[in-house]
């Protein structure tokens, strides 16, 4: 594992991953040979973050993924790991950004405006950043 990596996934979710490599390159784009036809790009940020924790805490805790994706999709959650821990070496994100991510993240849903003003600007700005990183890697549409 890369070094970044490996100090990133215990801040982000507590612990680490059993994901593929995450040093691999990224593919650009989709990945090949999709088993189900096209692969479906997340509508934004948000949902491909949501995803990504979803999948990362169903394996935690079952130690497989599984067959019960409804969605073939364009890339792996290690891929939105991979462009997370980008943002936090280029210095765009820091440690307080991926700890709202995370928290919000295993709750599934995004911080209300209202009611969790400070967490809601820290999510907002972190799901800006990620989402350019998501579009660029053709993850998000």
């Amino acid at each position: 594992m890369t070094p970044i990596i490996s100090t990133l996934c215990p801040s982000i979710l507590g612990t680490p991953i059993a994901t593929r490599a995450l040093s691999a390159p990224l593919a650009v784009g989709l990945k090949s040979n999709p088993p189900h036809g096209e692969a479906t790009p997340f509508r934004d940020a948000a949902e491909a973050w949501f995803w990504t924790m979803r999948l990362i805490v169903r394996r935690s805790a079952f130690r497989s993924l599984g067959a019960s994706v409804d969605q073939h999709r364009p890339c792996e959650p290690a891929d939105v790991i991979n462009a997370l821990g980008t943002l936090i070496r280029r210095r765009r994100i820091d440690a307080v950004h991926t700890s709202v991510l995370r928290i919000w993240g295993q709750r599934q849903v995004a911080p209300c405006p209202r009611h969790d003003r400070a967490d809601y600007a820290t999510w907002r700005d972190a799901i800006t950043q990620l989402e350019f990183s998501l579009r660029v890697r053709g993850i998000v549409a």
